[in-house]
């Protein structure tokens, strides 16, 4: 059960839900998201949770929060009433859950006489990755074929295996309710880090925000951002650093932000949201690795990222959003060796003790 479940629903009304899911002790608890195909009538979202092995849960007072649809927030009816003049929402739902290895069938009647039922989909962001490379297949085609692309028009990600699927530090934990991310991983972040930065954070200013978030991750808390660069030099360094198998090809994706700006709303918020995939415009406060890393960062609420992109890429006419190159790890050497050449290292990249130590030891004891 645990992870995040999406589909579509119908009835009274039509629209796509999301459901997230953590497993805390012998339950799964987290959020489910309606939104309505109604532009005009705010999403709703209600906590659940439902014991472990259970095969159908049932909730005859399930109480339903509305969001702000503005804001994407959290809020209560009385502050929307006048907002929506015409419009009655639900306040709670008699709901009837199935729950199978793969779907869950919802059936309800809300408190206002509507209803329906929906099928939602567990989502699978562990198995391989089904892109396929572009045909470069050397450092050297690399190398080339990256000086022709237009400069900041393209953000790039190295990965050590061209298995794996392109997927946030979060959901790889296989956590999956971002409500509790940010109401209990965010505030003790905070608590603990504050001592340790310069800049006083305040978590209620957006940029502040997004500034505290991305510094976790840059030092390694798992977050639901990606990180990215705008140099496919930085992209490949990241890449080989730490692969091994001589046998494997590393991975660097290549990603067109332009492209994917222009056609998409950018939403500068974890969640609630509909799913999206957004560039996130963090300030580098107290963050001395995103100037020497050419880094930016994406934000996302879609586990399954590969999927979710290909989606919007085919609702375009096939827009081609998302590359990449696979590249044999047998040429670790000669490519680390030329980006070190180019002033791209451990010590660059990584300003502080931990990083010049780190380049000194593949200096010294080979790369």
């Amino acid at each position: 059960m645990q992870g995040q479940w999406i589909g579509r629903y119908s009835g009274t009304n039509t629209g796509d839900a999301v459901l997230e899911l953590d497993a805390v002790g012998s339950n799964f608890e987290g959020w489910v998201y309606i939104y309505d195909d109604r532009h005009d009538l705010p999403p709703l979202a209600a906590f659940v949770v439902i014991p472990s092995g259970a095969t159908r849960y049932s909730n005859p007072e399930l109480p339903l929060t509305p969001l702000d649809p503005l804001s994407g927030d959290f809020t209560q009816w009385v502050h929307l009433r006048d907002r929506l003049p015409g419009i009655t929402i639900p306040t709670k739902a008699n709901t009837d859950w199935v729950l199978g290895e793969d779907t869950i069938q919802v059936h309800w009647q809300s408190d206002i006489g509507t209803g329906g039922e929906g099928t939602l989909h567990k989502v699978d962001g562990t198995k391989r990755s089904d892109l396929v490379p572009i045909n470069v297949n050397s450092w050297d085609e690399f190398r080339r074929y990256v000086r022709g692309l237009e400069p900041y028009k393209f953000m790039f990600r190295g990965q050590e295996s061209n298995k794996w699927r392109l997927r946030t530090s979060f959901h790889r934990t296989d956590r999956s309710d971002l409500v509790k991310f940010m109401r209990v991983d965010v505030n003790a972040l905070h608590q603990n880090l504050s001592s340790l930065t310069r800049h006083a954070f305040n978590l209620s200013s957006p940029i502040d925000y997004g500034a505290f978030v991305s510094l976790a991750q840059h030092h390694g808390y798992p977050t639901p951002l990606l990180d990215w660069t705008h140099s496919p030099f930085i992209g490949s360094y990241f890449a080989f650093k730490n692969a091994q198998q001589a046998d494997e090809k590393v991975r660097i994706f290549i990603f067109d932000r332009e492209q994917w700006v222009t056609d998409w709303n950018q939403l500068q918020r974890i969640t609630p949201a509909r799913l999206h995939f957004s560039i996130l415009n963090a300030t580098a406060i107290n963050n001395t690795r995103m100037v020497p890393q050419q880094a930016l960062a994406s934000v996302t609420n879609a586990e399954d990222i590969e999927s979710y992109i290909d989606k919007k890429a085919r609702e375009k006419g096939d827009r081609n959003y998302l590359q990449v190159i696979d590249l044999p790890v047998e040429q670790r050497k000669e490519a680390l060796t030329e980006l070190s050449m180019m002033g791209i290292t451990a010590g660059s990249l990584f300003p502080g003790l931990d990083g010049a130590c780190d380049q000194l030891k593949g200096r010294f004891f080979g790369v």
